[in-house]
């Protein structure tokens, strides 16, 4: 907090500071002159300083496109001026990288189908060769809770459940008809 000093006080101190300064011959300390608190700000200004700061950040953004624009074009530039030996060289390069992280893919999603791992899971695989792809697959699949019998991701199929029901039956027997087990054989479509 800042304290507020009389002109008197003030110039108490510093004739201090200056009969200090003569007794020890070094310079004399001015106190700090006392300064007003900040004002709170004005609600214009800070709707002013909002849109210059939005402003900003568009002609930041105008500025990186034209950025981006100038390295296309250097990089163009640059590819004209190599010799087409160098350029297909370069070309070559990149499509072997990319190549390479396409043969990855593919032997990470194949192992990741071998041992039913969902898409999501298959993505975080971790390894650089069939050998450790195949570990990080087998420690994920173990994390991964198997389907219960019955569920709706896996439901039981009992082996009589296949009888096909014909419309004559199932007029005749109004009880088979409202069964749930007709329902299923419905949806199945094994009725004739």
């Amino acid at each position: 907090m800042f304290t507020t000093m009389t002109p008197e006080e003030i110039a108490a101190a510093a004739a201090q500071a200056a009969a200090d300064a003569a007794n020890n011959e070094t310079p004399p300390v001015v106190p700090p002159a006392p300064q007003d608190p900040p004002k709170p700000a004005d609600p214009k200004d800070q709707a002013r300083n909002a849109y210059d700061a939005r402003q900003a950040a568009k002609r930041a953004d105008d500025l990186q496109k034209e950025l981006d624009g100038y390295k296309r074009r250097e990089e163009d530039a640059r590819k004209a001026t190599l010799s087409k030996e160098q350029a297909l060289q370069e070309d070559r390069d990149k499509l072997a990288t990319e190549n390479e992280k396409l043969r990855a893919e593919k032997l990470r999603d194949k192992i990741a189908a071998e041992f039913k791992l969902p898409p999501v899971l298959a993505a975080r695989l971790i390894g650089s060769d069939e050998e450790s792809l195949r570990a990080d697959a087998e420690e994920v699949a173990k994390l991964i809770p198997k389907p219960v019998a019955g569920s709706p991701t896996n439901p039981v199929r009992e082996q009589g459940s296949a009888r096909i029901y014909t419309r004559e039956e199932l007029r005749t027997n109004p009880k088979l008809a409202a069964s749930a087990e007709v329902r299923q054989a419905a949806s199945e479509g094994r009725i004739r």
